[in-house]
């Protein structure tokens, strides 16, 4: 009982740490390419954050599938696979799609040209994944369909 508490809290303190830093930087990074070249320099150390945070956010994916063994629960319950699909799919949104638009953003700043297109794909990506965690949250919380 004790290892599963200490694993649900390192779970739950690393998804607020780690996934709140990211979807406060999915809510600030639009405006802030709005904001056009004042805002560069915060812009690179964001995107730089990102690379760190981006990553580490698996912390919390392992996490809970610590738990799930842990537990020993079966991956069949849906809440549980949606979960970890819905992650996975966030993580790609993060990685991918948001880092190449923020770094557009960026070269376009530099540049001395607008980038309202880009911080409008930013901030569409960031709610995505703004939606996407709060679905997890209420799959981990509700547990529609039982614990397995």
């Amino acid at each position: 009982m004790l290892v599963t508490n200490i694993m649900l809290f390192l779970h739950i303190a690393a998804a607020i740490l780690i996934l709140g830093g990211l979807s406060f930087m999915d809510m600030i990074v639009p405006g802030l390419v709005r904001g056009g070249r004042d805002n560069l320099a915060v812009l690179r150390k964001l995107h730089s954050l990102a690379r760190v945070f981006g990553p580490s956010a698996f912390i919390v994916f392992l996490l809970g599938v610590g738990l799930v063994f842990n537990r020993h629960w079966k991956f069949s319950p849906a809440w549980i696979g949606a979960s970890m699909l819905l992650f996975i799919v966030a993580a790609l949104i993060g990685a991918i799609p948001h880092t190449k638009t923020l770094e557009a953003a960026i070269n376009k700043i530099d540049e001395g040209h607008p980038a309202d297109a880009e911080a409008s794909r930013l901030g569409m990506l960031g709610g995505i994944n703004i939606l996407i965690l709060l679905t997890i949250l209420y799959l981990m919380v509700a547990k529609p369909g039982g614990t397995g």
